[in-house]
């Protein structure tokens, strides 16, 4: 009741799954645009009726392309994510890098954790890149999600006393936060994407995910891929996050934030 009451005239499926078409269908829109197979699954192309073919490799690419029957199939302009400005949170995140002696700009941010435990870097791979960092004297600080995240960059502490451990962030906190970094590394997960959006200098760690489909693209951001089984979710056997090495990571993030190549 409450989405037929929002009256819509079109409604995009852009997950493709069960579930987000059942929400399409029951929100009675009168036209319904999703993805058309293999991009669309668990039945969810048959709630669609314009269904946009998968032509393009990119994630990004391929959501713009479910934008392009509201437009007589032209595409208009580059991709952007305008995200609220958090001009708040970016002032709390200043105030706590200061209380850690630094400055916006300065720091690498480390992204712990992920959602597949097949697309975390591993505990002593991590160390490692602190380390180096320590070495470099590039000031590290680690950002995390979740209690067992937490207990990861505590370890990685631990190791590398040096690194500076991010107080609980809530999603615009952090926003704040990698908005001041000078480079953000990370696993394929929310993080690097946010810091995609906000136009910081990453490098994305990828491992049963194609960089090629999900990775940042454009010249402050680089991707490196770990070999390994294609869209594993839970088997860190099967993929070879530790094929990564801290200074091929540091390279990268390098690069990235003096936008070279």
């Amino acid at each position: 009741r409450d989405l037929r009451a929002g009256a819509y005239d079109t409604v995009i499926d852009a997950q493709g799954l069960a579930k987000s078409a059942l929400m399409a269908a029951f929100c009675g829109a009168g036209r319904r645009i999703g993805h058309a197979r293999p991009r669309s699954r668990e039945g969810a192309w048959l709630v669609s009726d314009q269904q946009v073919p998968p032509v393009a490799v990119h994630v990004i690419d391929q959501q713009r392309a479910l934008g392009l029957p509201l437009t007589q199939g032209q595409a208009r302009g580059g991709w952007a994510f305008p995200l609220p400005p958090w001009m708040a949170e970016r002032r709390w995140a200043s105030q706590w890098l200061t209380t850690q002696g630094l400055t916006g700009g300065q720091a690498v941010i480390l992204n712990v954790g992920a959602g597949w435990p097949t697309k975390v870097w591993p505990q002593e791979r991590q160390i490692a890149f602190a380390n180096l960092c320590a070495s470099r004297g590039l000031p590290l600080v680690l950002v995390w999600g979740s209690p067992a995240e937490r207990d990861l960059a505590q370890a990685i502490v631990a190791a590398c006393p040096s690194s500076r451990l991010a107080p609980p962030t809530t999603i615009p906190q952090l926003a704040g936060l990698i908005a001041l970094g000078r480079v953000l590394v990370s696993g394929d997960t929310g993080p690097l994407h946010l810091g995609l959006a906000l136009s910081v200098p990453a490098v994305g760690l990828f491992g049963p995910v194609p960089a090629t489909r999900n990775g940042p693209r454009g010249r402050h951001y680089r991707t490196l891929q770990a070999p390994g089984a294609a869209w594993e979710r839970k088997d860190v056997s099967l993929v070879d996050m530790g094929a990564l090495t801290a200074e091929a990571v540091l390279a990268e993030a390098l690069a990235a934030a003096d936008g070279l190549g």
